[in-house]
């Protein structure tokens, strides 16, 4: 009965993620107007840190927020037997990736390369630029993730949607106020769906 209260305790708060994913719009609507300077100015410094090492490495660090790796996750997890929490990464990224294309449709922002001269890693993306969905996925994956591993391998997964945020910014594909409301987005969905969906 009290490890039962101890998880109620535990689930995330729907006030905190509501906030978020208000806190994602604001953000959405500042990105194309005052915060539009400041942000090209970051994605800049932040392309002008370009190394042949980074231009080899980011590119496949990218790819950890696709829906493609989640589903691989997702295999291996069922293969492993942890089939609630193959259906739960799956999910949870799935979800995350539909929120952020259809914020996409509303905000309606180019990306970087539409707005100028920008040397471009990967394949052009399809869609909008706000918000950027591989860390909203990515996000929202490693918070359905944390509880079921080991402590000291959480900080990993905490840190591992900002280093894919900032892969989208380094290739080309997104601007740093996309990433910071993909990650809001994502980080929303991920306690939503553990509040409920793992009810």
């Amino acid at each position: 009965m009290a490890k039962r209260s101890d998880e109620r305790a535990a689930r995330p708060r729907v006030w905190a993620s509501l906030l978020r994913l208000g806190a994602a719009a604001a953000l959405g609507s500042l990105a194309s107007g005052p915060l539009r300077p400041a942000d090209e100015r970051a994605r800049s410094m932040c392309g002008s840190c370009r190394s042949e090492r980074l231009d080899r490495a980011l590119p496949v660090l990218t790819d950890l927020g696709s829906m493609y790796a989640v589903a691989g996750l997702a295999a291996t997890l069922w293969a492993l037997g942890r089939r609630r929490l193959a259906r739960d990464a799956l999910g949870a990224g799935a979800l995350a990736w539909a929120v952020a294309q259809g914020s996409k449709r509303v905000f309606a922002r180019p990306r970087p390369y539409e707005a100028g001269e920008v040397d471009v890693l990967i394949d052009r993306p399809m869609g909008a630029s706000y918000p950027s969905g591989h860390p909203a996925v990515a996000e929202a994956v490693c918070r359905v993730l944390a509880p079921s591993v080991r402590p000291a391998m959480r900080p990993m997964l905490g840190r591992l949607p900002k280093l894919v945020g900032g892969s989208r910014v380094y290739v080309g594909a997104h601007y740093p106020t996309d990433v910071a409301g993909g990650i809001l987005v994502g980080r929303a969905v991920g306690d939503l769906w553990r509040r409920f969906a793992r009810a």
